[in-house]
């Protein structure tokens, strides 16, 4: 069992961007599922009431695990309940710093243009 250091509700916040990346995949998943292939940089136009929504989502938690969570996490440190020990909180940085070099390196060697695509 985890000992109550390392349960804070601080890995909530180390691991949204994790989360984020789960709900791009899944929006990747939903158009390559509604096109029958992956799209092509500005040549497809799809926006169905379902993927805006869901696209809709994914801009929103990709805004809250870039701009909102590192605030609430750097707040937590300042009250003694919430703040984890220099060791789990090194982990948590890590583990945070991981998800967004993942993203990072996805956007950058994008196989299929789809960060270009999502971004038009």
């Amino acid at each position: 069992m985890k000992s109550p250091e390392e349960l804070r509700p601080s890995w909530a916040c180390a691991l949204a961007p994790w989360g984020f990346l789960i709900l791009l995949a899944s929006v990747i998943l939903h158009l390559r599922l509604g096109l029958g292939r992956f799209p092509k940089p500005m040549w497809d136009d799809y926006l169905t009431t379902a993927f805006r929504v869901h696209a809709s989502i994914v801009l929103a938690a990709g805004w809250v695990s870039a701009l909102v969570v590192p605030l609430v996490w750097l707040a937590m440190q300042a009250f003694p309940r919430l703040r984890a020990p220099t060791g789990v909180f090194l982990r948590q940085f890590a583990v945070f710093g991981l998800a967004w070099a993942a993203f990072f390196a996805f956007a950058v060697g994008d196989p299929w243009r789809l960060v270009s695509w999502y971004l038009d």
